[in-house]
């Protein structure tokens, strides 16, 4: 579902997610049209999953040229 306008879009990811179909959900949220009100914004990740999900995030959100913002606790 997409609404726009209203506010933050968020992507939670937990424990049980699988990391490839997730990287790509997110590239495709934040690269396809990064000014529109659906781009993604805030990226929640569980953390059962962050240590193994996070190397492999920032690997490929580099070659995508995706800037990110992280929290001191990542």
């Amino acid at each position: 579902m997409i609404t726009g306008g209203i506010g933050v879009c968020h992507i939670y990811l937990d424990e049980t997610m699988a990391i490839a179909p997730a990287l790509e959900v997110i590239v495709n949220a934040k690269k396809q049209r990064p000014r529109a009100c659906n781009s993604l914004e805030t990226l929640l990740i569980h953390r059962g999953i962050a240590q193994q999900f996070i190397p492999a995030f920032t690997a490929r959100i580099a070659q995508e040229q995706i800037t990110l913002h992280a929290d001191e606790n990542v």
